[in-house]
Formats: C-alpha cells, structure tokens, sequence
C-alpha cells in the first residue's frame, strides 16, 4: 500500500540523514525527500525537528518542489520527524 511505502521511505530518510549528538551549536540540516518506488521528489511534505529529551518541536518547514527541506536547530540532540499526505 501506498501510505507504507511513504512511510518506509520517511524512515530510511530519517536514519540515514541525520543522527546526532554533539554540543549545541547552530545546526543547519539539509534533506531531500523521495518517493521509495520511484525516487520522485516529494513536494509539501512535512518535515519537523523534535527534542530527543522530550519531543516538543524545535523547528519544522514543508519540502519545495523537488522534495527538499531546510532546517536550523541550536540543539543537536534532536530527530527530524518526516509526513506526507497522500
């Protein structure tokens, strides 16, 4: 189905992105996010960057047309939360 397949795609983007702990600092992360069947750029989808510690949103922005996103956070102990509505 559909809906899984964007899931599974938002979870292999989110581990291979960005993973990290380090002092805090300015964080710029940068990403594209693809369709896993076909490699098409996602456009519009969500893209949210999360406190590990206790979730509560840091930053968020949509992806343009070619599925890619910009982030800034001063934390680096974060995860980036991806969603696409179909």
């Amino acid at each position: 189905n559909r809906i899984s397949t964007y899931i599974m795609a938002f979870v292999f983007v989110a581990l291979s992105t960005f993973v990290a702990r380090a002092q805090n600092t300015n964080l710029l992360i940068t990403g594209t996010i693809v369709d896993s069947n076909d490699g098409s750029p996602l456009p519009y989808a969500s893209a949210v960057a999360k406190a590990v510690a206790d979730n509560k949103i840091i930053n968020g922005t949509a992806t343009d047309l070619e599925g890619s996103f910009q982030l800034t956070s001063n934390s680096a102990d974060i995860f980036i939360e991806f969603s696409f509505i179909i």
